[in-house]
């Protein structure tokens, strides 16, 4: 009796040797339970925590719903052994489980895909998939991109067998992993509509599924505003990398982002991120296949969606710049599809010298590839360390403090998981709504000086975090500090919160602007900086120097003794608003404005430069609905770093109501006050 036997397909040995690589790395790291790949992962931890506990989309007890998170699917697919399991390590466990199975199914789709493109050459490029570290990493990384991959794979190969059934499942169903989902089945219409493709078929379902794309990303927005009342995710809104930036700037970042994947693609290394693709020779060898006119009209189609769509994933991530790492995340996709065209270029490359074997051409760049998996996996063990550094300090900080105690972070929140019974505000505005400021980071004092409710009891930051200088002029003593993490020069501090700076900003201070308003009541109130504020009043700026940013700045100084944290904006043209006063009653003004401040430059290309800007003795002119109102001279007493200067605008001069005020004149204008 004979015994056939089978031999395990190489692909499969290379996804388990990889698995087992990326589970050793995490194993490792978590001390035997999968450590968490990266602080990302937290906070879909967190808020499945909350779910469990009946917080709908609310990142701590009592707190409004936000959408920290940029995958509705992820997350409830996180939520579901968070209701039996919601320790933060056992998720991290269940989301490894899900990368392996995932991972798989991305070796899967990229072989099924391969066969559409290049049938010959499908086991190879499937192999190397298998062996890719970028890939794997992404797939282990324990967040949304783990899930993307195969489902943008899995719509890529539904199109290609032309099942109906299922490009209309997952066109509908990749809004829910990113939102950017909705790209590839819209690309995918305009590339048929446009493209040889016979039949008719292939187009209407391409339509359809691009409507349905649209309608399911519609659908996510919708969502997003019935649970937090806003169309936008939190996890996005705080993300502002060109804000102020002029058109021009905004070009140049995208420009600097499309040329960094560029040349990391081209070199093999760039940015921080290597092995992207083999050096100099991965991109000659796509551009091999591009150059082959032998495709059929159907084949040609799909390559040239699959091209755009990547051309159009690197412009869309490169809006915002280089910004390390994290600048090829939206790229995980891609790079099993540019390994299928890598595979099969070579192959094309290769059939020009019929005499050479496969192997031959093949076996360095699968060496390569495994050359990828030890490098992203030590990558995977270093990241994974450190997060579980910072989780034991905040798990001991969370020791000194009494139970319920919240902190407030700048990012990383989701370290919160590690903290016996405490709760977190984000002032970068991802989980707290608040402090969803349109990426405005000079703006939290604003809020924190107004919003009572809104301070915590101690900050949890990076020391030194100087990209909030909020953090370390609020802070007061050093409450615990940990060495640096492994990997990192910086680490977490517990500090205790000292507010006085901000209550000393909230209202007038010289004693001549107190004699003024005395016996009269505050009908308006624009705190420059304060997005309720401006709103309220339409505050509006034009600058006359199109270099200086209007965004806000924030500073401390003194007047008349007290100390006080202030943010304002620099105006060099004029700035207008509207105030409700009552036309039959004079109005008493009280203005404060900065003699000195730090203000942004825009000093080309998408840069801005730091600078201190000197307004040491300035006059405003002011008009009220179009009529002149007289001037202010703006001159600090002593050492103040602040002037604070009363006037009253007579009723004659208040046509309506609201009266529309314009203030012209170089000044750093920080606070307005109006009584009646």
């Amino acid at each position: 009796m004979n015994v056939r036997s089978r031999t395990v397909p190489p692909v499969v040995i290379a996804w388990a040797a990889t698995s087992v690589v990326c589970v050793t790395a995490l194993a490792a790291a978590g001390g035997g339970l999968p450590g968490v790949a990266q602080a990302d992962a937290l906070v879909y931890h967190r808020y499945a925590q909350m779910m469990r506990a009946g917080h709908f989309y609310a990142f701590n007890p009592g707190d409004a719903p936000t959408t920290g998170c940029t995958s509705h699917l992820w997350l409830w697919l996180t939520s579901l052994p968070a209701m039996a399991f919601p320790q933060y390590r056992v998720l991290a466990l269940f989301q490894s489980i899900a990368g392996l199975l995932l991972f798989a199914a991305t070796v899967f789709f990229s072989h099924d895909l391969a066969k559409r493109i290049a049938p010959s050459t499908a086991p190879f490029a499937a192999l190397l998939v298998a062996c890719s570290g970028q890939t794997a990493l992404t797939s282990f990384s324990q967040v949304d991109m783990a899930l993307y991959i195969p489902v943008v794979l899995g719509f890529a190969c539904a199109t290609a067998a032309g099942s109906k059934r299922w490009m209309l499942a997952l066109a509908a169903m990749l809004p829910w992993v990113r939102p950017e989902g909705v790209v590839f089945p819209v690309l995918l219409a305009i590339v048929l509509l446009c493209s040889g493709a016979k039949g008719s078929q292939p187009r209407a379902r391409a339509l359809v599924a691009a409507a349905c794309s649209v309608a399911s990303t519609a659908l996510v927005f919708a969502f997003n505003r019935a649970v937090t009342g806003r169309w936008q995710f939190d996890s996005i809104a705080g993300a502002k990398p060109n804000a102020g930036l002029p058109v021009s700037g905004v070009a140049a970042k995208t420009t600097e982002g499309i040329l960094v994947t560029w040349e990391t693609a081209l070199t093999g290394a760039g940015g921080g991120m290597v092995l992207l693709l083999p050096p100099l020779v991965g991109t000659f060898v796509i551009l091999v296949f591009f150059a082959r006119r032998d495709h059929k009209p159907d084949t040609r189609s799909l390559v040239l969606w699959l091209g755009l769509s990547v051309a159009a994933t690197i412009a869309i991530g490169s809006v915002g710049g280089y910004i390390g790492q994290m600048h090829f995340r939206l790229l995980a996709w891609a790079v099993p599809v540019l390994l299928i065209f890598f595979a099969a270029g070579l192959e094309a490359f290769r059939a020009a010298f019929p005499g050479v074997p496969r192997w031959i051409v093949q076996t360095p760049f699968v060496l390569w590839q495994i050359g990828t998996v030890l490098f992203y996996g030590h990558h995977l063990y270093e990241r994974s360390l450190s997060v579980e550094s910072r989780l034991s300090f905040v798990y001991e900080a969370s020791q000194e403090l009494a139970p319920g105690s919240r902190v407030g972070m700048k990012g990383a929140a989701g370290f919160i998981v590690a903290g016996e019974d405490l709760s977190a505000t984000n002032v970068a505005g991802y989980t707290s709504g608040e402090f969803s400021l349109d990426g405005c980071t000079s703006c939290i004092a604003e809020v924190l000086k107004h919003q009572r409710e809104a301070r915590f009891d101690a900050w949890l930051i990076y020391d030194p975090d100087t990209r909030l200088t909020i953090t370390t002029r609020t802070s007061g003593d050093v409450l615990a500090r940990q060495r640096p993490w492994f990997g990192g020069g910086a680490a977490f501090t517990l500090m205790e919160t000292d507010w006085a700076k901000l209550d000393a900003a909230t209202g007038p201070v010289t004693r001549s602007a107190n004699r003024s308003v005395e016996g009269k009541e505050l009908v308006a109130r624009l705190d420059v900086g304060y997005p309720d504020d401006e709103k309220k009043l339409s505050y509006q700026v034009e600058q006359a120097a199109s270099d200086i940013s209007i965004r806000p700045f924030v500073m401390s100084g003194f007047l008349e003794g007290v100390e006080m944290l202030e943010a304002g904006i620099t105006v060099t043209g004029r700035e207008r608003f509207v105030v409700p006063a009552d036309p039959a009653k004079p109005l008493t003004v009280v203005v404060r404005a900065a003699v000195t401040a730090p203000v942004r430059i825009h000093a080309g290309g998408g840069e801005w430069s730091g600078s201190v800007l000197d307004f040491p003795a300035t006059t405003i002119a002011i008009s009220i609905d179009g009529n002149p109102a007289g001037s202010v001279e703006l001159t600090a007493d002593g050492h103040d770093h602040f002037a604070e200067r009363a006037f009253t605008v007579p009723e004659e001069l208040l046509n309506s109501s609201p009266a529309v005020f314009e203030v012209t004149g170089n000044h750093h204008s920080l606070a307005w006050w109006f009584y009646q």
